[in-house]
């Protein structure tokens, strides 16, 4: 999947990730396949066991200066913060699952829910049956 978000051309700003041991190392590999540099993953315990509200306070403390995140984190927090971010409705975001969504504002403080446009949501049996 990491290949994948890499043809599509994606450079992240920033890689924000679970502490945990397999968010992380799947965060480490798409960091390395995107060119990112795996020093600068900000991982965080606040995305193990997060709810819509932690995951939105993560996403908002985000700075300015960065124009794309990544996010590694757990199910079933990101499937629910996924779906109230952007009104879209998915059932579950499986392992490598990815879900694109854009904020049309002029900081990351204003992402609210409801407030992302759905983009693409891409999975790896949509690819690899």
């Amino acid at each position: 999947m990491a290949k994948l978000l890499s043809s599509f051309d994606v450079k992240p700003d920033l890689i924000i990730s679970s502490t945990a041991k397999r968010a992380l190392t799947t965060a480490k590999a798409f960091a390395e396949e995107l060119g990112y540099k795996n020093g600068e993953i900000f991982s965080t315990d606040e995305l193990y066991h997060a709810d819509d509200n932690d995951i939105l306070e993560i996403v908002k403390s985000t700075d300015d200066s960065i124009d794309t995140v990544l996010l590694f984190g757990h199910n079933p927090d990101l499937t629910y913060f996924a779906n109230s971010i952007c009104n879209y409705n998915i059932d579950n975001i499986p392992t490598c699952g990815i879900i694109c969504v854009d904020f049309n504002l002029n900081s990351w403080n204003e992402v609210d829910f409801g407030k992302g446009k759905f983009i693409s949501y891409e999975y790896p049996k949509k690819y690899f049956k």
